[in-house]
Order: C-alpha cells, then structure tokens, then sequence
C-alpha cells in the first residue's frame, strides 16, 4: 500500500456505500458470540485508490439468532463515540452485507473495523518481562484518558482486559516523552457487552454489570451488590491491568484456589493491606518492589469497597501519574529505557 492509503485508513469511512469493496482473506478468530475474520477493503475501480486492511466481525447465528442483534447494539456505541469524536479507540466503519469464502459464500452482516497492526496488549505481554513503572505508565496513561473521554458520553466497556487493548500506528506520539517516543498507540476495542447509561432508565440494575470476564471484574459485578458508582467498576478492571503488568500475575483469585476466577471470592481482594502482604509473599514470583506511589494506587484502584475505590480522575492525577510524567520527560536514561522495552 502507498503512504497516501496509509493515511487513509486511519480516517473513517462508510463501508456501505457501494463505492467500497470488501473481501475476506483469512479466519482470524473465534469469540463467545462472534466470528473474526481478516480482510480488504478498496475502492471499486480506482486505480491507486483506496485499500485497506480490516477486521470483519460477524454474529456467530448458527448458535444464537440473539447475537446478531447485539452486535447491532455494539455498532450503535462505535456510532455514538464516532459521532462525539472519542479519541483512543478502534474505529468502526460500520456494518456491511460481505460473502464469507469460509462459509460457502453466504451473505453476511459484518462489522467493519480497523485493523491494528501491531496486535493486542495481551499478545505483547506474552513476550516481554514484567514492565517496570514508566513503561507500564505509558501505556495506563494512554487507556485510562481514553477511557475518561468514554466515560464522558455515559458509556461504560464492562469487559476491560489486555486482549481488548489494541496497538496500532500513530506517527504524532513519537514526539512526545509520555509516550515512550514510540509511534504506537494503546486503543480500547470489543464493546460487544458495552451499554449506554443513558439509554437506561435504572442505572443499578444489576443485569447491566453483571457481565465481563471473571478475573477482571469489581467484587460489586459478582456478588450482586448495588452498584454505587459504575464508573468506579472501570477503575477495579484498570487496576487489575496495571497489576499483571507489573507483577505477571493477577493479585487475586487465581492465586487461591478459585476455580471460578471472580475476585469476590478470594478473601485477600478484601484486606485493605492486600498488597503489602503480596509484596512479600510467594505469589510475588518475580519479586518486584515497586514504589510507595504505586503501592498506594493500586491499593486504592482495587479496594474491594467500592466506596473507598478512587475515581477515574484521582487515578490520572494521582501523584504516581505525575511522578511518571515527570521522568519520562526530564531523566533521558528513563525514557530511552522505556522506549526500548515496548517495542
């Protein structure tokens, strides 16, 4: 592809018009209710136009004739972000009619997104060591801002995780010490259990965040206790992100025995001095220290009383954000080490 359609693909386009024709090459993956497939989108006899990679994500209705709707339901928050410019997320290009070679060329809605070439958090984490403090902030800093901008509009995502955090692209963050000088960016992806506050009537239904992966969800969205703040749900999930890049390990319920993963259960997530114990325990595996700044997030980030859990913005201005801020633009050794340890 040239660098002009390079460009182009980080704009959005509708990829209903019929000026666009998309095509399939390859099963990605397969997801509790979706199937993920790669592929090309260009324009239609333009030589030199436009053509892109894409991710195509259709309903698995061979299973539940529900989920096309809520992917439906899932284009319609993509819709809302784009509409309110939310920066720091996938881009969704709409849902098209595609024909799938991988299931007789049957005629199906796909969801059209942006394909992120550098893979997925998770995928990164798999080949890199625990990430020391700057190198961790770098990429907490760039999510959590998104997420607040999300937040914003009333949206919560209710299943944040590292193979929701995509990593694509950016030129303009190369120049810029909060973000390692690496021309990447951290983007939120996978709203397929997301919901809109304020299409709701009833903000503490419990039905609206019981939902979410086990491991990564507040102690609130498993035990079926009100939700006093569900934005504060978000910042329990966060937590739990920034821990495991940290130490390599998730701070609760596998750690003890819970077989069914939800940190509700793990009578640690409870002990308000949780991560001093951790510390100096044996699941500190790698035996990481870490600095007072951190410890007193983190511990404020998954307090299992959601009342006493900080706010969204108490993480970005807490003094660690700042301290990390602070080094990553004045001390050179920090910043190279931290651009060298990402990619």
């Amino acid at each position: 592809m040239s660098t002009n359609q390079t460009i182009s693909a980080t704009k959005y386009i509708n990829a209903c018009d019929d000026k666009y024709e998309i095509t399939i090459t390859s099963f990605f993956d397969l997801g509790g209710q979706n199937k993920i497939y790669r592929g090309v989108l260009k324009e239609k006899g333009v030589e030199g136009g436009l053509q892109m990679e894409v991710i195509l994500k259709t309903a698995q209705i061979d299973k539940n004739q529900r989920f096309q709707a809520y992917l439906t339901m899932e284009q319609q928050i993509y819709d809302k972000l784009k509409n309110n410019k939310v920066e720091g997320v996938v881009k969704s290009h709409g849902i098209a009619t595609v024909k799938n070679p991988f299931n007789n060329n049957a005629e199906e809605q796909h969801m059209v997104l942006e394909y992120c070439q550098y893979g997925s958090l998770h995928a990164l984490s798999i080949f890199t060591k625990a990430y020391d403090e700057p190198t961790a902030f770098v990429v907490m800093r760039q999510i959590a801002n998104a997420l607040r901008n999300v937040h914003k509009h009333h949206i919560l995502h209710l299943d944040l995780k590292e193979s929701n955090i995509l990593i694509n692209f950016n030129k303009e963050n190369q120049f810029y010490p909060e973000c390692g000088t690496l021309p990447i960016e951290f983007k939120l992806a996978d709203w397929g259990v997301s919901r809109d506050l304020s299409a709701l009537t009833k903000t503490s239904e419990l039905i609206v965040y019981h939902r979410g992966t086990p491991r990564y969800m507040a102690p609130e969205q498993s035990v079926q206790k009100r939700v006093e703040d569900p934005y504060r749900v978000e910042v329990y999930s966060l937590g739990i992100i920034l821990f495991r890049m940290i130490f390599k390990v998730y701070p609760f319920a596998t750690s003890s025995g819970n077989s069914s993963g939800k940190n509700s259960e793990d009578p640690e997530a409870r002990a308000p001095d949780f991560l001093k114990r951790f510390l100096v325990s044996s699941k500190n595996v790698n035996k990481v220290q870490i600095s007072p700044e951190l410890e007193e997030l983190l511990t404020r980030m998954l307090a299992y009383d959601q009342r006493k859990r900080c706010t969204l913005d108490e993480v970005i201005n807490s003094r660690w954000f700042q301290m990390m801020s602070y080094k990553l633009k004045n001390d050179k050794a920090v910043l190279e080490k931290t651009h060298k340890s990402l990619f």
